[in-house]
C-alpha cells in the first residue's frame, strides 16, 4: 500500500471536514480565513518568507536566489544570490536578513539586505536539517526537520544569534493516526507566540513558546486538496503570510465573534447639544458580555469610549451591564463623546443621511468581537426620512 497516497487522501477528507465546520461557524470565527492571495512571479520553488515592515522576502530553494517582493503591486523590488543553494526560511532583525541552509553546510547566515553579502554565520546546533526561522526581537528560533523521517528528534530551538548556542527548545513530534509531524518548514513570531507551518501534514500551528503546546491549528490554504504544501511564514503585525506552492496567502489568525450592536440615539441631529452616544453590545450564545474588556472598545476604529472617571464608562463594572431590548440577555453599555462622533462624520463620510457605525473590542481572554449598525443623520432642521 502506498502510504503517501493514503496520507494525502486522509488530508483531503480532513480538509473537507474542517471546511464544513468553518462554514457552520462562519459568524463566530475567522481563524485561517484567507484575506488576500497573490502568485509569486518568476520564483522557482519559493520556500522561505519574511516581512521587513514594507515588503516580503522570499527564497528560491533550488536556485539560491533571494527576492524582495511587494505582494500588493506584485512587483519584485530587488534580488540577489544567497550564500548557497537549498535555502529555506528567512528572518528579519530590523536591519539584517537571516536565512537557513537546508543542505551542507547546515548553517544560519546573517546577510546584508542590500547586496546579500555574508555578515556572519554559524552551524546549526542540532543534527537535523534547519528549516523554519524567525526573530523574536532578541533571539532566533530555528525549526529542525528530522532527517530520518520519524520525528523523534525534531524540535523548534531558541538560539542566541551571537554564538549559535541553544537557549531553549521544544519538540514538535505530535503523533497523528495517519502521519507523525517532523517538518516545521516555516516559522513566524507574532510578538507573543510562534507560528509554524508543517509541510508533512499541511497544517499551520500556533505554539506556546514556553511549553510548545499547540494553541491553534488549521489547514493551510491550497490549490487543491492533494496539493497542500505550506512553507515559509511571516507576520506583518496584523496577519500571517504563508507560502503554499507558488502562491502567497495573507491569513487572518485572530478569533473574532460577531456581536449585535445598537446605538442610542439612532437618529442623530448634528446641531444637537447632546453629550453622549450610547452603544449596547450583545454577544452571541456561549459568550458573556460581562467578559468584554471595556478599555479595548473602539467606535469605527478611531473613537475611544468616554474616559470621564465620574461616569466610569470604560470600567468593567457590572453597573454597565443592561438589557436594553428586554430579551433577557445582558449587554455591555458603553458611551462615546457625541462631538467626537459628529466630527468623524463630517471628516470621514460627509453629510450623508445614513451612517454605518462599527464597534470593536476584545474579551478578557483576547477573543475579538465586531458588530455594526446604522443611524440616521439630519442637520439644518431637516429630519432624514431614513430609519435604522
Amino acid at each position: 500500500m502506498d502510504w503517501k497516497i493514503v496520507s494525502r487522501v486522509m488530508l483531503a477528507l480532513l480538509a473537507l471536514n474542517m471546511l464544513t465546520f468553518a462554514t457552520s461557524a462562519e459568524s463566530n470565527t475567522r481563524i485561517g480565513e484567507v484575506v488576500y492571495s497573490v502568485p509569486i512571479p518568476d520564483v522557482y520553488y519559493p520556500c522561505g518568507l519574511e516581512w521587513d515592515g514594507a515588503a516580503l522576502w522570499v527564497t528560491s530553494t533550488f536556485t539560491g536566489m533571494i527576492y524582495r517582493f511587494d505582494p500588493f503591486t506584485e512587483t519584485i523590488l530587488t534580488s540577489f544570490e544567497g550564500p548557497t543553494n537549498y535555502l529555506r526560511d528567512l528572518a528579519w532583525d530590523g536591519a539584517n536578513l537571516w536565512v537557513t541552509s537546508w543542505n551542507w553546510p547546515r548553517n544560519v547566515y546573517k546577510l546584508n539586505p542590500v547586496d546579500g553579502s555574508i555578515v556572519t554565520s554559524f552551524p546549526v546546533p542540532f543534527s537535523g536539517h534547519p528549516n523554519g526561522l524567525t526573530w523574536d526581537g532578541n533571539y532566533l528560533w530555528i525549526g529542525e526537520e528530522d532527517g530520518i523521517g520519524g520525528g523523534e528528534d525534531a524540535k523548534i530551538y531558541k538560539v542566541d544569534p551571537s554564538n549559535g548556542q541553544v537557549v531553549y527548545s521544544f519538540s514538535v513530534n505530535i503523533e497523528f493516526s495517519y502521519h507523525p509531524t517532523y517538518d516545521p518548514r516555516g516559522l513566524a513570531w507574532d510578538g507573543e507566540y510562534i507560528w509554524a507551518s508543517y509541510q508533512d501534514t499541511g497544517l499551520i500551528k500556533k505554539h506556546d513558546i514556553n511549553t510548545g503546546e499547540i494553541l491553534v491549528e488549521f489547514i493551510a490554504p491550497f490549490v487543491s486538496p492533494l496539493r497542500r504544501y505550506p512553507a515559509g511564514l511571516a507576520w506583518d503585525g496584523q496577519y500571517l503570510w504563508a507560502i503554499c506552492e507558488d502562491y502567497l496567502y495573507r491569513i487572518n489568525v485572530v478569533e473574532s465573534i460577531s456581536a449585535s450592536v445598537h446605538v442610542g440615539p439612532d437618529t442623530l441631529n448634528l446641531e444637537s447639544r447632546g453629550k453622549w452616544i450610547t452603544a449596547y453590545v450583545q454577544l452571541p450564545e456561549g459568550y458573556d458580555a460581562e467578559s468584554i474588556d471595556a478599555s479595548t472598545i473602539m467606535l469605527n476604529g478611531t473613537i475611544q469610549p468616554v474616559l470621564d472617571p465620574k461616569y466610569g464608562f470604560v470600567t468593567n463594572s457590572t453597573e454597565f451591564m443592561v438589557d436594553s431590548n428586554d430579551d433577557g440577555i445582558l449587554e455591555r453599555m458603553v458611551k462615546f463623546d457625541r462631538d467626537g462622533l459628529q466630527s468623524w462624520i463630517y471628516e470621514s463620510v460627509g453629510l450623508q443621511s445614513i451612517v454605518s457605525l462599527t464597534v470593536t473590542g476584545e474579551l478578557s481572554d483576547g477573543t475579538q468581537f465586531e458588530g455594526s449598525c446604522t443611524i440616521s443623520v439630519f442637520w439644518s432642521g431637516q429630519r432624514s426620512p431614513c430609519k435604522r
